[in-house]
């Protein structure tokens, strides 16, 4: 199997017709990118979709809401920065339906790791192909050197390039990654540049994640991967460069679209129609005005957030088996993760780098000037000299989690730790954000982590929290587990799916080390 390129994922379903038979509804919980993913195979192969999403705009963790500043202007605030990695490859073929070029996407060359005391690791170097890449990284790293091998433990640390997926999570995913870490025994330094920096990107703590689900991750960001470190990102709102025109692609297919609307219960019938079994989704509106109500439906595709689908399922009496039933029950929500954009009267340093990871400086887990990422917030930044800095926590330690206050003080604390240039500026505007609604992955819970197929024949599920059959995470986990749930509904009514690519399922070590 080569090691320096895609790989096509064998068929988890199989499906002959290339649209369905006879018409199909299908209702869609959640308007985040598993469910848009889900709606876009399902419209393109016939069946009629209604997406239900409680916010008032799509795309959830990946979306973006408009405000205004204080001066008036109006801008799109989003939840964080975005990278988009290139061994995305689900979510980029899913992207190239409003863009085959993927022109929307510019390359950031490098994010480099900065610490306040000056110690930077960058890597623009790093070679792609693997093995390569892990030799490029020593030769190249200023805090991880050869030397450091010979008092590392080895046998622990090859886990990392021998990921086999769910043998990998049975032998390690009663560990969290702290001690799986701690076990490796690295230097303090190259560890707070390397890995904890690493571990802190997926909003789980690294004394709460579990050891098997970094194992993948380092497996589909770095060892097994054979697109290298570089990502791209969008220099528009989120919601203008992806939203909107998906919005209008699905709309043109069929796609219905319930904002402000939340499933409330799912009730299943069995009425012996030609579909078989049907569905009464019952909704309910967030916003102001509205009532109560219900649609019908051949099937579902579960993608609600953790909350969304705890509280579903909930109030969805006998939906399901008891053990089904219990694990959604155990879902759960990490850590949460914080925000603060602030506008400033002048720039930072021109040797800043658009976007850093950052260790050793408290809650700070990077660093992203906007007015050098994203066209809007560049333009401001030429009409008042100003600049746009964002800055992120990305698990916000428990003893201030009930104080957003002293987080968001900590931020910007932060921040002037990090460049200290920023003390001579004044603030013109600021806004901050705390929430706690991206999924957990704590040890010992991967055998009730949901899967695609659920007990009930035409109700799937869809989410970054799912198990999927591939090395992935964040939005390709999302993307890919939309797909999959697609694939699943239209094998049932065979009709091909959509197809799925992947980064090498094994790491290079797995056979060895097996």
């Amino acid at each position: 199997m080569s090691i320096t390129s895609s790989h096509k994922v064998p068929p988890q379903y199989h499906g002959v017709l290339r649209s369905v038979p006879s018409p199909r509804h299908v209702v869609v919980v959640g308007g985040g990118l598993a469910g848009a993913a889900a709606a876009t195979i399902l419209a393109e192969r016939g069946a009629t979709c209604t997406v239900v999403e409680p916010l008032d705009y799509l795309g959830g963790r990946a979306g973006a809401w408009t405000d205004t500043l204080s001066d008036g202007t109006e801008f799109h605030q989003d939840r964080g920065f975005h990278a988009f990695f290139r061994q995305y490859y689900n979510l980029r073929n899913w992207l190239r339906r409003i863009d085959p070029s993927l022109g929307l996407l510019n390359e950031l060359p490098d994010y480099p790791v900065i610490a306040p005391d000056g110690t930077t690791e960058t890597f623009a170097y790093v070679p792609t192909d693997p093995i390569l890449n892990f030799v490029g990284l020593i030769n190249g790293s200023t805090t991880f050197k050869w030397r450091h091998l010979l008092r590392a433990n080895i046998k622990v640390g090859l886990s990392m390039v021998a990921y086999q997926g769910e043998p990998t999570f049975a032998k390690w995913d009663q560990m969290t990654a702290k001690e799986y870490l701690d076990k490796v025994h690295l230097p303090r330094k190259a560890r707070a540049m390397l890995f904890d920096v690493f571990a802190h990107s997926f909003f789980n703590p690294e004394e709460e994640m579990s050891a098997a689900e970094m194992i993948q991750y380092f497996h589909f960001y770095f060892m097994g991967n054979p697109e290298g470190l570089a990502f791209d990102m969008l220099d528009q709102p989120l919601s203008e460069g992806i939203w909107a025109p998906f919005q209008t692609y699905l709309a043109a297919r069929g796609v219905d679209f319930a904002m402000n609307t939340a499933v409330t219960s799912l009730e299943q019938r069995q009425d012996g129609s030609a579909t078989g079994s049907s569905w009464l989704a019952h909704l309910a509106p967030t916003g102001d005005g509205g009532r109560s109500t219900s649609i019908e439906a051949d099937a579902v595709v579960l993608a609600a957030n953790v909350h969304g689908v705890k509280d579903i399922v909930a109030a969805s009496p006998g939906l399901g088996t008891t053990a089904w039933r219990s694990d959604i029950a155990a879902l759960e929500a990490t850590s949460p993760y914080a925000v603060l954009r602030v506008w400033m009267d002048g720039d930072v340093g021109q040797d800043r780098a658009p976007f850093v990871s950052v260790a050793d400086a408290g809650i700070l887990d990077s660093v992203g000037l906007y007015h050098r990422l994203a066209e809007p917030e560049a333009l401001w930044a030429v009409k008042t000299g100003g600049s746009v800095i964002e800055m992120h926590a990305y698990a916000v330690p428990k003893a201030l989690e009930a104080h957003p206050d002293r987080v968001e003080a900590q931020l910007f604390e932060g921040l002037k730790g990090l460049y200290p240039e920023v003390r001579s500026l004044n603030e013109v505007d600021r806004r901050f954000h705390m929430m706690q609604d991206c999924p957990a992955f704590p040890v010992g819970q991967f055998d009730r982590r949901p899967r695609i197929e659920t007990p009930v024949d035409s109700l799937v599920m869809a989410g970054d929290y799912c198990w999927v059959p591939i090395p992935c995470g964040l939005m390709e986990r999302a993307v890919a587990s939309g797909f999959l749930a697609a694939n699943c509904l239209l094998s049932r009514w065979n009709v091909r799916g959509e197809t799925l690519w992947s980064v090498p399922p094994r790491g290079i070590f797995a056979s060895v080390l097996t």
